[in-house]
């Protein structure tokens, strides 16, 4: 059985810790680097903003930083791209794998409104680059995804490669040029979500398990 790391901490993470489980994985929340040999993969959660200070920047707009949190999960991605082991970043994941690789965000989105609504997650449609892995999971171009943040994808650190935007140029996913990652700014441990949607949507709705399971098939690998 595969063995993930979830670089958190807390029961806010226990969607996460759910999503891996049904795909016969264990998991475990943990910012430690201790025992890291034991893990087949690493996951980076969704969450608050990642100090601009890592990427050279002012504090412009982010919000509720978090030093400690940010720290940790870039020394445990440190030590997962060293290993060439498989990473899944998520949302703020997503982000931090860009910080890490010498990437820059925007600390606020001028389309914000597309992506972030105080009480709800919001969809919106993806296009998704053919002659990638993200694109066979799917069986096709355009998806629709939950979105639900404020920050976005600036510089592209160096090797990664967008593979989906949405329609206001927002970058949805990476993969690496040459590591087993995939990062994705939207919430698949939250898709299918919990309503039916209507009209366009209900036929373009990304199922998120394909991401966990794509991953999970990725660790039990190593």
């Amino acid at each position: 059985m595969s063995k993930i790391l979830i670089a958190a901490a807390g029961p806010r993470y226990d969607n996460y810790v759910r999503a891996v489980r049904r795909q016969g994985a264990d998991s475990v929340l943990s910012l430690s680097a201790a025992g890291l040999a034991s893990f087949d993969g690493l996951l980076l959660p969704g969450g608050y903003d990642v100090n601009p200070v890592l990427y050279g920047e002012k504090n412009t707009a982010s919000r509720h930083i978090d030093d400690f949190l940010d720290l940790s999960q870039l020394a445990l991605l440190d030590h997962f791209v060293r290993a060439k082991k498989p990473v899944l970043g998520i949302c703020r994941g997503h982000q931090v794998i860009n910080v890490y690789f010498g990437g820059t965000l925007i600390q606020h989105m001028a389309g914000v409104n597309l992506h972030q609504h105080p009480d709800k997650d919001l969809l919106h449609p993806v296009t998704t680059s053919t002659n990638f892995r993200l694109y066979d999971l799917y069986k096709g171009k355009t998806l629709t995804v939950n979105s639900n943040h404020h920050q976005a994808i600036g510089r592209i650190g160096k090797d990664l490669i967008p593979v989906q935007r949405s329609p206001d140029g927002c970058i949805e996913a990476m993969i690496h040029r040459s590591l087993p990652l995939l990062s994705v700014q939207w919430h698949p441990e939250r898709m299918p979500l919990k309503y039916s949607p209507q009209g366009e949507y209900r036929a373009t709705l990304a199922d998120g398990s394909l991401i966990f399971r794509d991953f999970i098939g990725a660790c039990s690998h190593q």
